[in-house]
């Protein structure tokens, strides 16, 4: 049976996803249809419908995939008490956001189901990732969730303007200004 946990069901999802990007670079997503994305995926139009209502959920989907795949390839670096400033952390999530460019662009523009998901979830980002970088800065606590919130907005405010132009910078290059950026939160 093609279940969830089953490497064939996988393999399509990732299929409609990278059908979805494709299309994306050249169609805006309302015009973008399933008989278009079963065409670029090589796939029948009952398999989509095994994966996904309709577009905007397999829009929803590759938004958490992305999010998952982040945080997966970020594991490891944000353990570390100092990760802003470890520019892997930056290299890392650039890369993945790279391969969701049209999504993200997508995204930005109109939403997942009217609200912008990008917010869902930040507590658990804010108490479990960045509450030891706070007090290995001695940040005070009154000030905590005002320097979470601006640094969040600033370095997803230069990843959205590297994905807006095209990605035309590597993302090793723009983790070095992201570091430079984030030095001057902590001092």
């Amino acid at each position: 049976m093609n279940t969830k946990e089953n490497e064939r069901y996988q393999v399509n999802e990732s299929a409609f996803y990278t059908a979805m990007e494709m299309l994306l670079e050249t169609e805006p997503f309302e015009k973008i249809t399933v008989k278009a994305l079963c065409e670029r995926a090589g796939l029948h139009r009952t398999t989509f419908y095994t994966h996904f209502q309709d577009t905007q959920g397999l829009l929803e989907k590759m938004y958490y995939a992305m999010r998952d795949d982040i945080a997966s390839s970020t594991a490891s670096v944000v353990r570390e008490p100092d990760f802003i400033l470890n520019p892997d952390y930056y290299i890392l999530s650039l890369n993945v956001m790279k391969k969701y460019r049209g999504l993200i662009l997508c995204v930005r523009h109109r939403g997942i189901g009217g609200k912008m998901p990008i917010l869902e979830g930040h507590h658990i980002a804010y108490y479990e990732i960045y509450t030891p970088l706070f007090d290995a800065h001695h940040v005070p606590a009154d000030e905590r969730e005002y320097f979470y919130h601006y640094f969040m907005s600033g370095w997803l405010a230069v990843a959205n303007r590297w994905i807006e132009r095209g990605c035309p910078e590597p993302p090793e290059k723009v983790a070095s200004l992201l570091v430079r950026l984030a030095k001057g939160y902590l001092t």
